[in-house]
C-alpha cells in the first residue's frame, strides 16, 4: 500500500486555510534540476568522469617538436632545423588494460551518481515533510493558545469575583507561557529547516511548501529474497564491484608499465648549406632501477582494499536489510492523514468544556496532551518514510516512482 504524505492539502478543522493546488513530485524534482546547487555539483562530477574515460580512450596523442640550431664545424658555422611529430606507441600493449580501468571507474562514477541522487532526494522528501508537518503542529498551537488565552482571562476575572485563588489564576498563565514559547520554538524550527531546503533546492518557498510526495512502499518479500534484491540491484554496491574492476585492471595496466615504454617521429631536417631530408626516430626507455615494481605493488594493494570494502559493505547491506524490514513490521501499515485525528481530539474537548464535562484545569492538561500526541504522531510518521526511504536506497529502488 502506498503511504501517500501531502505536503499542502491536509486541512485543519481549526484552519480555515484552502490548499494551493500542489506540484507533483515530477516536476518538483524536474524543478530541481535546474535550480539545485547539490545537483550541479554532482551532475559535473558525473560529467568529468566520463570526460576521463574519453581522454583514457584516445588512440593518438601526438606531440609536435621543433629545433633550431648552429653547428660549427671546420668548414664554418651552419645552421640546422628541424620539425616533426612524435607519439607513444606503448599504448600498443598498454592502452587495452587502461581503458577498462577507465570504463569500470565510469560505472563507479554513474553508481555513485545515482547513490547520492536518491540521497539527496530523500533528505529533501524528509525535509519537506517535517515543514508541513511543523505547519500542523503550529496551526494545532495556535488554536489552543487561543483557547488558553480565553482560560486565563476567565480566570482572572473569577479571582477577582473571589472565586479563583491568586495561585490557581497564576497557573493559567503560566500554562500559557509556556504555549506560547513552545509556539516560538517551532516557529524557529520551521524557519532554519525552510532556509536549509531553499539552499539545497533552489527552490521557492511556495514550491516547497506545495509538493505532493508520494513514497511507494516496496512489495512485501521475505527478508531473505529482500536481501537477495538488494545485493542484486545496490547503487552503492554496484559502485564498490566497478571500482574493484577499475582497480584489478589497474594492476594489468601497471605490469604492461615494466615493458619498454617506445616512441616513434617522424619529421624533416633542413640546414642552411642546402642539406634536408626525412627524419624517422625510434625511442626506447627501460626500467632499470625496477620503480615501476612499486607501481604494480601499490595497484595490488588497492585492489585487496576495493574487494574488501566490497565483501564488508554486501555483509553490512544484508544486516541493515533485515532491520530495517524487522523496525517496519513494528510500525502502522494504514495511510496516515497526519493532523486529522488531534483537531477532532481538539474539537471534541471544546465541546466537553462547554457542556460541563471538563474542568478549565483539565480542559488545559487535556490540550497540552493533544499536542503531544500530534507531536508523536508526526515523529512516527517521519520515522516510517526514513525506513521506507532506507529501503528504497539498500534494495536499489527509485525514490519516487
Amino acid at each position: 500500500m502506498a503511504l501517500v504524505i501531502c505536503a499542502v492539502g491536509v486541512l485543519l478543522a481549526v484552519s480555515s486555510e484552502s490548499a494551493a493546488k500542489p506540484l507533483s513530485p515530477k516536476a518538483l524534482f524536474a524543478r530541481m534540476e535546474s535550480s539545485s546547487p547539490v545537483i550541479q555539483e554532482l551532475n559535473a562530477q558525473l560529467e568529468f568522469a566520463r570526460l576521463e574515460f574519453r581522454r583514457a580512450a584516445v588512440i593518438l596523442q601526438p606531440s609536435l617538436s621543433y629545433s633550431n640550431e648552429q653547428l660549427t664545424t671546420s668548414a664554418g658555422t651552419d645552421r640546422e632545423s628541424a620539425i616533426g611529430v612524435s607519439n607513444d606507441i606503448s599504448f600498443l600493449w598498454s592502452r587495452p588494460s587502461r581503458v577498462r580501468a577507465a570504463q569500470y571507474s565510469l560505472q563507479a562514477a554513474e553508481a555513485e551518481y545515482l547513490q547520492s541522487n536518491s540521497e539527496f532526494q530523500s533528505e529533501v522528501i524528509i525535509g519537506c515533510l517535517r515543514l508541513n508537518l511543523l505547519k500542523l503542529e503550529l496551526t494545532l498551537i495556535d488554536s489552543v493558545a487561543n483557547q488558553v488565552e480565553f482560560l486565563v482571562r476567565s480566570a482572572q476575572g473569577r479571582a477577582k469575583a473571589g472565586e479563583l485563588s491568586d495561585y490557581q489564576a497564576e497557573r493559567f498563565r503560566l500554562e500559557q507561557t509556556e504555549i506560547l514559547r513552545l509556539r516560538q520554538e517551532l516557529l524557529s524550527g520551521e524557519r532554519e529547516l525552510l532556509i536549509n531546503l531553499i539552499s539545497l533546492t533552489g527552490l521557492p518557498e511556495t514550491d516547497l511548501r506545495n509538493g505532493d510526495v508520494a513514497v511507494g512502499d516496496l512489495p512485501r518479500l521475505s527478508p531473505d529474497s529482500t536481501v537477495a534484491l538488494a545485493l542484486a540491484s545496490n547503487a552503492r554496491l554496484k559502485m564498490m564491484q566497478a571500482r574493484e574492476q577499475a582497480m584489478r585492471s589497474s594492476v594489468t595496466a601497471a605490469s604492461t608499465g615494466s615493458l619498454p615504454k617506445m616512441e616513434l617521429g617522424v619529421g624533416r631536417r633542413t640546414s642552411t648549406g642546402g642539406g634536408k631530408g626525412a627524419v624517422v626516430e625510434l625511442s626506447a626507455s627501460f626500467d632499470l632501477l625496477g620503480q615501476r615494481g612499486g607501481e604494480i605493488r601499490r595497484a595490488k594493494a588497492a585492489w585487496k582494499a576495493a574487494e574488501t570494502e566490497r565483501l564488508a559493505y554486501e555483509q553490512q547491506i544484508a544486516l541493515e536489510t533485515k532491520s530495517l524490514i524487522e523496525q517496519l513490521s513494528h510500525l502502522p501499515a494504514s495511510d496516515v492523514r497526519p493532523g486529522a485525528e488531534s483537531a477532532i481530539n481538539s474539537n471534541a474537548l471544546r465541546i466537553l468544556y462547554a457542556q460541563g464535562e471538563l474542568s478549565a484545569s483539565e480542559l488545559v492538561d487535556m490540550l497540552k496532551a493533544t499536542i503531544d500526541s500530534q507531536k508523536a504522531q508526526n515523529s512516527l510518521l517521519v520515522l516510517k518514510i526514513e525506513l521506507e526511504l532506507q529501503l528504497r536506497r539498500l534494495c536499489g529502488r527509485g525514490i519516487i516512482e
